[in-house]
């Protein structure tokens, strides 16, 4: 049995083993959430489903969870509700508190309607009720359409701040935003900057121009920013720095987020955005080369820690606001929660794991040996990936034409290439970041809370860490057994050996034909 099937294993045993896993009675963090009723947007997505199993592990005595839903590819809120809490994720919970889903109160809405789209009677009871609001509802694809990304990232974030000054017992609120809100800059503080254009100016011109316009002049307006989810979400910002006036608010900035580290499952993922579509696409052979600085520092953080990072803000918050005048205006602060400053690691170093978890650990579902060649530079980034992505993909859609299937491989390297791209941006820089508030409010929690809510990058083992991430990418996306790994070692070393006949095969034929040329040249000449 290997280490890495052993940690696993462990793996399985953790959550029942780990004494921290479940509330503790010196918790100020807990006692602070007691009698407490949140409301949270997103609440369906990564971040959402962690932050309430995390609440509702941590904080049994909780009073509720107002939870903002929207039906969406026609489930109602009721079905996207069950399908949430029959998760793997929070199988465990389930297990320990069998009625937690008593706490959680559905309500319909969408943050990117007015108002969030909530009813009369709805709005009332939150106003009633809430105390603590964190607002982690955002479109997070690069590539979204201005409009859409402006109602939700933008105006939603309004909505959400009008709803917070009707709440009678409001004492936090947390809007999660990102640290490359305003990436433009190369130095990122724990500060508000300044942004091109007003919220109100931009909401007025996706209102009023017709689609097919706007998207004309969307390169124009987001200008610098590499894409409209950045770009908004700095708007976002600007909205919250001139909206939250007398209100107990901070912002909280997590860097790129991958799978959870411990708990409540260590690796769990439910997505293939940002860097872990790149281990997936390395892992399945099918990502050979990658347009990235193996040397530029990856700003990368696990699930649960950010979760963490978030419910001690929530606290810290409103922990201040008791500190100074009820009349007086609160000071917003900023926490850029990144892992360059305390526990740094490059993109090349990210890669080397991947590529160590993949032969270790390789899928079942893998097309192809892992070999991947990061570039830089855009121009020899595209003539090497027409190689070694391009001219294979049409090898295998002519071979699939022969056969009378549809070819496919050239519209997935469409894909691959498109996604490549836009994430190309933040493989290729590089920033400075500080993050003095971070560090303060965990020194500045008790022992016991910075065990039970630790989010101390300074404790995080990278290596450790990508051994359970990458058998997370396994089990949580591409569901393949544990038990498949013998299998899927033997099947991927046939892979290898077929990979490097390969690369012999071309190599003769390469010293072939240069050789009849040179013949033929010579014979030409003499």
């Amino acid at each position: 049995m290997t280490s890495i099937e052993v940690d696993y294993k462990a793996n399985i045993k953790c959550f029942e083993e780990d004494e921290n896993c479940y509330e503790s009675e010196n918790s100020e963090i807990c006692e602070f959430f007691t009698g407490k009723y949140v409301f949270i947007t997103g609440g369906t997505g990564f971040l959402g489903k962690l932050t309430i199993e995390k609440l509702l592990r941590m904080c049994p005595d909780i009073s509720g969870i107002f939870m903002l839903v929207r039906t969406k590819k026609g489930k109602d809120i009721h079905s996207r509700i069950e399908d949430v809490f029959n998760g793997e994720v929070f199988q465990r919970l389930s297990n320990k508190q069998p009625k937690f889903r008593y706490k959680i109160i559905p309500v319909s809405g969408d943050a990117g309607l007015p108002g969030l789209g909530l009813r009369i009677e709805d709005r009332k009871v939150i106003t009633e009720k809430v105390s603590i609001i964190i607002h982690g509802a955002a479109t997070v694809r690069f590539d979204e359409k201005l409009h859409i990304a402006t109602n939700i990232n933008v105006k939603g974030t309004e909505e959400v701040l009008n709803l917070a000054k009707d709440c009678k017992n409001l004492i936090s609120v947390v809007h999660v935003s990102t640290a490359f809100a305003h990436c433009p800059n190369k130095t990122i503080e724990e500060k508000f900057y300044e942004v091109p254009i007003s919220p109100e100016k931009l909401s007025q011109i996706c209102d009023s121009l017709p689609i097919d316009v706007l998207e004309k002049i969307t390169p124009d307006l987001v200008g610098v920013w590499p894409n409209t989810y950045t770009f908004t979400k700095a708007i976002a910002e600007e909205v919250v720095r001139k909206h939250s006036k007398n209100l107990p608010v901070c912002v909280f900035r997590p860097a790129i987020i991958i799978s959870t580290y411990k708990e409540p499952l260590k690796g769990w993922i439910d997505n293939v955005y940002g860097p872990t579509g790149y281990f997936l696409g390395c892992g399945l052979g099918l990502l050979r080369t990658l347009r990235a600085n193996r040397d530029a520092l990856a700003d990368i953080i696990p699930a649960d820690m950010v979760i963490n990072g978030i419910i001690s803000t929530a606290y810290q918050t409103a922990l201040e606001k008791k500190s100074i005048q009820e009349n007086d205006q609160q000071e917003i602060k900023i926490y850029n929660y990144v892992s360059s400053v305390q526990q740094p690691i490059t993109w090349g170093r990210f890669c080397d794991f991947s590529k160590s978890n993949g032969i270790e650990t390789p899928a079942m579902k893998a097309v192809w040996y892992y070999n991947l060649k990061m570039i830089p530079n855009e121009t020899l980034y595209w003539i090497y990936a027409f190689f070694v992505h391009i001219i294979p993909a049409i090898i295998i859609d002519m071979v699939l034409f022969v056969l009378g299937k549809k070819p496919t491989m050239l519209k997935v390297y469409k894909k691959i290439h498109k996604f490549s791209e836009v994430l190309a941006y933040f493989g290729t820089r590089k920033w400075h970041f500080s993050n003095e508030n971070v560090q303060n409010l965990f020194e500045n929690l008790s022992k016991e809370d910075r065990d039970l809510f630790n989010f101390d990058m300074r404790k995080l083992n990278w290596e450790e860490y990508y051994k359970t991430y990458g058998l997370g990418v396994r089990q949580y996306l591409l569901h393949e057994s544990m038990s498949t790994i013998e299998q899927a070692r033997k099947r991927y070393f046939r892979l290898k050996i077929f990979n490097f006949s390969l690369l012999i095969v071309l190599f003769l034929v390469g010293l072939n034909l240069i050789y009849r040329i040179v013949s033929y040249a010579v014979a030409a000449i003499f």
